[in-house]
């Protein structure tokens, strides 16, 4: 059974922003497009992604000339624990966390 990604739900960073993350649906192929903002809505951004049985990627073009590339795994109590960087300037680094468990 595939976890249900498509509800709102937050990537918190290490950085203290909370990204908040729109997936419309998850393909059979496992294959998404999502709309994603932070800072209280004032940087929005879109982008796609992939999610396997226990990972998931993303890549979010933001509106201020910035492009994050995400990963992260469903760990055992079901939250995604992951990290991210800036496509742009890859030493811009965080650790992330979702704010709720996407059970299988």
């Amino acid at each position: 059974m595939a976890r249900n990604l498509t509800q709102l739900w937050e990537a918190i960073q290490t950085t203290g922003h909370h990204v908040v993350i729109d997936i419309d649906q998850v393909r059979p192929d496992g294959k998404f497009d999502l709309e994603a903002s932070h800072s209280n809505g004032s940087v929005k951004g879109s982008g796609s992604g992939e999610l396997r049985p226990d990972q998931i990627f993303f890549v979010i073009n933001w509106n201020n000339n910035t492009r994050g590339s995400y990963q992260g795994f469903f760990g055992p109590d079901n939250f995604i624990n992951g990290s991210t960087f800036d496509v742009n300037n890859p030493s811009s680094v965080a650790g992330w966390r979702s704010n709720r468990a996407f059970p299988p």
